[in-house]
């Protein structure tokens, strides 16, 4: 029992590396933090292990009954796999923000670095999406050859400056003349 606790204290740790730098992080978002569960899971069923290896040792593998939660076991299995490939392509969230990111990566090249509001800086991921996807980075600061503005703040450029490329949801992206 001992070894399972040492053991159970390992996972947990481990568990722990992955969810505290996300708990740390303002940038992150709380499906990062999803590669640290099995960690955390083997942590917490590990002392359980003598139990259940106790309980597995009185199934009897020969019975119809058996064989028939392996038959059912299989077809959910198979039911999995191919529910995932079903999905494969298709976004599962945040629908809009990839789609800001993808319909503009046909305008701005990779390696750059685009304008956005100071409000919107703080919208992390689309940070995360667009150096992601698209290798493109965000700044409030400086100007840039483009400029990704959020149409819910006042727009504070000269209109004349600029040329209107996309407009996206809320957000407009324009290129400098």
């Amino acid at each position: 029992m001992k070894e399972q606790i040492n053991n159970s204290l390992l996972f947990f740790s481990l568990s722990l590396c992955g969810i505290l730098p996300i708990m740390l992080s303002l940038k992150q978002s709380g499906y990062y933090i999803v590669p640290a569960y099995p960690f955390l899971a083997i942590a917490f069923a590990l002392p359980f292990q003598p139990l259940v290896k106790g309980l597995m040792e009185k199934i009897n593998s020969s019975s119809k009954s058996f064989f028939v939660f392996k038959i059912i076991s299989y077809f959910l299995l198979i039911s999995v796999f191919l529910f995932s490939f079903s999905q494969k392509g298709k976004i599962g969230r945040d629908e809009k923000e990839l789609q800001l990111v993808f319909e503009c990566g046909k305008y701005i090249p990779e390696n750059t670095t685009i304008s956005i509001d100071d409000e919107t800086y703080i919208a992390w991921k689309l940070h995360a999406y667009f150096a992601r996807y698209k290798n493109i980075s965000l700044d409030p600061d400086n100007s840039q050859l483009f400029y990704l503005h959020n149409q819910d703040l006042p727009f504070s450029h000269l209109h004349d400056e600029y040329i209107h490329l996309i407009e996206i949801d809320n957000f407009v992206l324009i290129e400098k003349k």
